[in-house]
């Protein structure tokens, strides 16, 4: 008697639409012992639509791939699979599981792959009765989603051509040039099966944080940025992503410009987030901000001096430039970048008049209108107070959480959040804005000390900078007539009634204000000493001071023209200040140094070039001040020479090496030494020097730690640098009923602010005596008071007071081969006294970005926290163990986390496969923990 037919001859073998699995699904179901398939791409999510049908059969799968080499088809395949498996949000385990238990058995499931050069074969073959090839692969979307196409024949018309389809598979399948992926596979799923330490869900966060991919220069000239400017550059750019501002506070040297500039090209070329750049900077660092932008291909005409902002459209000379440059802020709209460089410039958001500063309330209405995104850059944010960073941190949108209190002054924010504010500077460097780097935080982690000894440098392309050593040093000199003036103030002669005056808005009273205009001229130089008493001496018809002295014109005279007298005859050797600026000054020169003075009063400066000059002789030196001469008015004697027409060219003669020209060569060099103010304390490149001396006291210590970032910067061989600060000889302790003496109340003041601004810059600033440091490495473990001869290797203390971020950071510099073998699309569970309720950390990549949440588990929402909370609160020693979590609830979690911020994106069920798992982190207020790796620990490891 013939066999009946079976069920799997009689289904229908056309078929030509979606949802391929249909069409299959009775064939899966109704074939008995085998099946055997070769398809173009496999994926888990494919497999586990069809696993409800092959319990009980034998299923053999090839997978034949398009030009891959035989050597890396074994990784690229599994690396493919586990790829889509990371792309798969939904009832994934259960599959992992099965499919894990499938290949365990060896009898019931095997996969294998075959390195056959453009295979794209796609065939069924059931129980070696029915064979069916079209376009199907064995994924969700050839199964479900797109159009395809399969005819079949069976045994029953066609034996011949099953037998023949039936024979070839089995001759590919057993060719020794087939590669097996069985075992590596499952022990890829296994491992994945399996809860990872959280330290490697710390790690992997950072890797993420911190790409290593190296970008390729847009042109020949463009500079790219160096490691550690890449750190601070994608930080930034995550910050403008969520906060849609950034703030950088990099010591000078750090390359500020160079940092600003990348940003700006990757929000225009490779994020398409603007399309224009404005920029306010000091005005002779406009031709830079240019040259770089336009290297980016970020070609821009709006760039600013920083000053025009503050002033009246109709502003005189500067008309024309104010109008373009609110024509600009007209323009504004959301896909631009307002830059603001050395921010410092806007530390007051009110003037000395109490009015709110133009600068503020133009960019704040700006930004409020377009929500454009803002980056503002500086070294030295504070000078005074905390109000200082207040008034900066104004300038970026106002994006953060409602707090109080609030300055008085500062606009409330818009509809999306408050003013960014800090109440102690301590709070910066944790604001989830900002970003603060140091120089120190540089040479620890990024510098590499030199195979000869000759000291630490860091990597620029291929090009090594040295970080020079730094000698700081103390020079006390005697004051000039301070006898003679102190008698003078014990008479009162130079007392006045009392003097009101505003100042940021609030109004004050003083009657010493002549006697601290004399203490600051007589710590400068005797011309700006004789200035001031000439000044108390003479009438107010002929340039004296419009004050109502307490003392009669007559007895001022009497007490200050034997003072006047003994100025005007003085010669250069009886100056004993100058004299000692002389002697530094020809030790350098004679050892080939460069050196760069600064001086607060402008005729000081005019002073010190003719002095030196009659001094010296050939000395080669430039000051950037001009006297007028005699015929001008007194408060218009002594100027600043034009920039353009005259200093540029000092700069470039005094430092050629540092200020090359437009075609790449070198000025021609001119000068030994440069006299300036704090005008050029900012931004001008001075390094070529390799001595900066602070001739006269600055006020505040950003002007400070500005002189010393002329030179402050990475060198091109190893190199010293010193740092010279000419302050008085201490005067005797005075009893409690005497007054403290105005200089020594400003060198008092000036001392406590300086301790707080070397929180910025890690490195003493105003030094009691000599100190000197051989290498930055760990300089913020240094007291003060108790530094000597540095050098790194004898400092154990790693803490620098840069953003929490950048110290996280340290601990994957320390793992990073280790945290590059850590795959994506992995969990783990961390018991933590952070919450008291259970919160889930799922880090995604999306839109080639890396995006995360914190999610909380009983609410079923997100809690938003800066990455530096994040990774405080993730973070964990390599030992740690996991905590006992259940898997499976925690890829519960995941899903409920990953469709909650895919619902906030308003990003659809077809679009989620563009989302990549990279880790998840369980945060569980459990207090016990215990060991979930089993006897496979040591599998998942060396996987």
């Amino acid at each position: 008697m013939e066999p009946q037919p079976t069920d799997l001859l009689d289904l229908p073998l056309d078929y030509w639409q979606r949802r391929a699995i249909d069409f299959l699904r009775p064939f899966f179901s109704k074939a008995q012992r085998l099946i055997s398939i070769s398809t173009g791409f496999f994926s888990i999510q494919g497999y586990d639509l069809l696993r409800p049908y092959l319990e009980g059969k034998h299923v053999r799968i090839m997978v034949g791939y398009d030009e891959r080499s035989r050597q890396d088809l074994l990784k690229a395949l599994i690396d493919e699979i586990m790829d889509d498996l990371a792309r798969w949000h939904e009832n994934r385990r259960a599959a992992v599981e099965m499919l894990v238990a499938a290949m365990r058995s060896g009898n019931l499931r095997i996969l294998e792959a075959r390195t056959r050069l453009n295979d794209h074969a796609k065939v069924f073959i059931f129980d070696a009765e029915v064979a069916i090839s079209g376009s199907t692969n064995v994924t969700r979307n050839g199964l479900l989603s797109n159009f395809e196409g399969n005819l079949g024949i069976n045994k029953r018309a066609n034996p011949e051509r099953v037998v023949w389809w039936e024979q070839t598979f089995e001759s590919l399948w057993n060719d020794p040039q087939t590669t097996d992926i069985t075992d590596d596979l499952l022990r890829r799923l296994e491992a994945w099966l399996l809860l990872r330490r959280p330290w490697d869900i710390y790690l992997k966060t950072m890797q993420a944080l911190v790409p290593e991919d190296k970008a390729a220069p847009p042109r020949s000239n463009y500079k790219l940025p160096t490691e550690f400017q890449m750190v601070v550059i994608q930080r930034a750019l995550r910050q403008i992503a969520t906060w849609h501002g950034a703030m950088i506070v990099a010591s000078t040297g750090l390359g500020k410009t160079i940092m600003g500039t990348h940003i700006a090209y990757e929000l225009q070329h490779n994020q398409s987030r603007i399309m224009n750049v404005i920029v306010f900077a000091p005005k002779h660092l406009k031709t830079e901000w240019r040259r770089r932008l336009r290297s980016a291909g970020v070609g821009t005409d709006s760039i600013f001096t920083r000053s025009v902002l503050d002033l009246p459209e109709r502003g005189g000379n500067e008309a024309g430039e104010i109008q373009r440059m609110l024509e600009a802020l007209q323009d504004v709209d959301e896909r631009w970048l307002i830059i603001v460089d050395e921010s410092q410039y806007f530390r007051h958001h009110i003037r000395t008049g109490g009015e709110p500063r133009l600068a503020h309330s133009r960019l704040q209405a700006a930004v409020k209108r377009t929500g454009c995104a803002v980056l503002i850059l500086t070294a030295t944010p504070l000078a005074t107070s905390v109000e200082d960073l207040q008034s900066q941190l104004s300038l970026l949108p106002h994006t953060a959480q409602p707090r109080q209190p609030r300055l008085p002054g500062f606009q409330d924010g818009d509809g999306d959040g408050a003013p960014w504010t800090v109440n102690d500077v301590a709070e910066l460097m944790h604001l989830p804005v900002t970003t603060v780097m140091n120089t120190p935080y540089v040479a620890q982690y990024y510098a590499i000390n030199d195979e000869d000894g000759r000291g630490d440098y860091v990597l620029f392309g291929e090009e090594r900078r040295y970080i020079p050593r730094i000698h700081i040093r103390r020079v006390p000199y005697p004051m000039i007539e301070e006898d003679a003036l102190e008698r003078a103030v014990a008479k009162n002669v130079l007392q006045h009634k009392p003097l009101h005056f505003k100042r940021r808005g609030r109004w004050g009273i003083s009657t010493g204000h002549v006697e601290r205009q004399v203490a600051l001229a007589r710590e400068s130089s005797p011309l700006a000493l004789r200035d001031v008493l000439e000044q108390v001496t003479a009438s107010v018809s002929d340039g004296g001071y419009k004050l109502d002295f307490t003392r009669e014109r007559v007895v001022r005279r009497m007490h200050l023209r034997p003072v006047l007298r003994r100025l005007e005859a003085m010669r250069p050797e009886d100056d004993q200040k100058l004299m000692r600026l002389y002697a530094l000054v020809r030790s350098y020169q004679a050892a080939g140094r460069k050196v760069l003075v600064f001086v607060e009063r402008l005729m000081t400066a005019v002073y010190l070039e003719q002095a030196l000059h009659e001094l010296t002789g050939s000395t080669r030196i430039a000051c950037t001040i001009r006297d007028e001469g005699l015929d001008a008015p007194r408060e218009k004697r002594y100027v600043q020479k034009d920039y353009t027409r005259e200093v540029a060219g000092f700069i470039s003669g005094f430092a050629p090496r540092s200020n090359l020209n437009e075609d790449g060569t070198e000025p021609e060099d001119l000068y030994d030494i440069l006299i300036t103010t704090d005008a050029y304390s900012e931004g001008a490149n001075l390094q070529d020097a390799s001595v900066v001396i602070s001739y006269d006291l600055a006020w505040t210590p950003d002007k400070l730690v500005q002189r010393v970032g002329r030179i402050l910067r990475f060198w091109t061989e190893p190199r010293s640098i010193d740092l010279l600060i000419f302050a008085r000889e201490k005067t005797a302790q005075r009893s409690a009923t005497e007054r403290e003496d105005p200089m020594d109340r400003r060198l008092r003041h000036l001392t406590s602010r300086a301790h707080e601004a070397e929180q910025f810059t890690e490195i003493p600033i105003l030094p009691e005596d000599a100190r000197q440091f051989d290498s930055l490495r760990g300089l913020s473990s240094i007291v003060l008071e108790n530094v000597g001869e540095l050098t790194h290797r004898a400092v154990e203390d790693d803490r620098f007071e840069v953003s929490t971020f950048l110290n996280h950071l340290t601990a994957l510099r320390k793992h990073q081969k280790e945290a590059r073998q850590i795959p994506d699309d992995i969990y783990s569970a961390l018991a933590t006294k952070s919450y008291q309720t259970p919160h889930l950390f799922v880090l995604l990549q999306w839109n080639k970005s890396y995006e995360w949440l914190l999610y909380n588990v009983d609410r079923g929402c997100d809690e938003r926290i800066s990455e530096d909370v994040l990774l405080d609160r993730i973070s964990c020693e390599p030992n740690t163990l996991p905590a006992e979590v259940d898997a499976h609830w925690i890829e519960t979690c995941r899903e409920r986390a990953i469709g909650f911020w895919c619902d906030q994106k308003q990003i659809s069920a077809e679009e989620r496969s563009a989302i990549k798992h990279v880790c998840t982190l369980y945060l569980s207020p459990q207090r016990e923990v215990h060991d979930l790796f089993s006897g496979d620990r040591a599998t998942a490891e060396r996987t």
